[in-house]
């Protein structure tokens, strides 16, 4: 189903590209932060009744290069670490399974200008996630176990869509905000890993959170 909305919303932007004859072009900078929710999706967790499964406080934070073809349409690629994972409880003990990446971010931007110095933004497309490291800790952040980097893969390809406000605050400088989502399309776990139980379901990575961010426009 995500991949559909994805794909459907691609050739939104696409159409209202050919639809849109305005020729105000500009190069812009971004950098921005999302605390964000996280979690790893798995159905045979979360019918274990022995472990209680739950999302995790993260964040994300990077910088982004976007070019406008006119005043509607546009592009941006977004370079971001992010800090997440997921936590679960057994038997009243609490861990947390962290998982960090690079994510890569190409994403084709909608902008619909409103009154005065406001303008609802739309972005949308692929995301490339770099493993660069995971670990298990206890509830507050104490490594248990320091490196499970072979436990997941070293990439994994998702979609992102954000949409937000952007405010102008001087002639080429921009506040922008944005409730922002991505989701993976394939497995974070590495299935050669033999301490994995055999026909175990894919474990797909999510967060969600508020981006914020102030953008230079050349």
């Amino acid at each position: 189903i995500m991949k559909k909305i994805f794909i459907a919303t691609v050739a939104f932007f696409s159409l209202a590209a050919v639809n849109n004859a305005q020729a105000q072009t500009g190069l812009s900078f971004s950098i921005k932060g999302t605390p964000a929710v996280t979690w790893m999706n798995n159905s045979n967790d979360r019918d274990n009744n022995a472990t209680d499964f739950n999302p995790m406080f993260g964040a994300s934070f990077g910088i982004g290069a976007g070019y406008e073809f006119n005043k509607k349409l546009g592009v941006e690629l977004d370079a971001l670490y992010s800090l997440q994972g997921s936590s679960f409880k057994t038997a009243g003990v609490e861990s947390k399974q962290k998982v960090n990446y690079v994510k890569i971010a190409p994403m084709f931007t909608y902008t619909i200008p409103t009154s005065g110095i406001v303008s609802i933004v739309g972005k949308v497309g692929p995301q490339l996630n770099i493993l660069t490291d995971s670990k298990l800790t206890d509830k507050d952040g104490n490594s248990i176990t320091k490196d499970m980097n072979d436990q997941y893969e070293s990439v994994t390809f998702g979609g992102v869509a954000n949409i937000g406000a952007q405010f102008q605050l001087s002639k080429s400088l921009f506040l922008t905000t944005g409730l922002r989502y991505d989701m993976d399309f394939t497995n974070a776990e590495n299935k050669d890993f033999g301490e994995y139980p055999a026909g175990r379901n894919t474990t797909l990575n999510s967060t969600a959170g508020l981006e914020v961010g102030l953008k230079v426009k050349l």
